[in-house]
């Protein structure tokens, strides 16, 4: 059974991997970008303690994203 926990920055290369296979033009306006780019950092802006990881052992089989909303101007 899978168990969910923080990221490490180790995950980081296999989850640029499931980030690259699941890339889809409905889901992200940019461009599909190489299988090598780091998941972590520049380019991507992602904060290691922004992401959960799903895993059995030492097995990453998933992962999501989460992050504050971006403040809106009030006008």
């Amino acid at each position: 059974m899978a168990n969910v926990r923080p990221a490490r920055v180790d995950d980081g290369p296999r989850l640029a991997e499931i980030d690259h296979a699941c890339w889809s033009p409905m889901t992200d306006p940019r461009s599909h970008w190489s299988p090598g780019r780091p998941f972590f950092g520049v380019p991507t802006g992602t904060l290691v303690d922004e992401v959960l990881v799903a895993a059995e052992g030492d097995e990453v089989l998933g992962f999501i994203k989460i992050r504050r909303e971006p403040s809106v101007a009030r006008h």
